[in-house]
């Protein structure tokens, strides 16, 4: 996934699995993983975050996030 635009602020509890695509594994026993779903931020200005979250409570997982110029997450 690659955004055209910096995204919007996550401001309420979510959850974000990227563990349920196709072809996605994580495996908490011996550790192996297959991501399916790479976030990147490549085309966007230097300064831009990743995901940003506002609120507790969320949870992240099964995702690839890579070149946002500050934060990931």
């Amino acid at each position: 996934i690659n955004p055209a635009s910096v995204l919007p602020a996550i401001t309420a509890s979510v959850t974000i699995d990227g563990t349920t695509q196709a072809g996605a594994a994580c495996d908490p026993v011996d550790g192996e993983h297959t991501i399916a779903v790479l976030l990147d931020g490549t085309g966007l200005a230097a300064s831009s975050d990743g995901l940003v979250l506002t609120a507790g409570g969320s949870t992240i997982q099964g995702l690839a996030i890579e070149a946002f110029g500050d934060n990931q997450v």
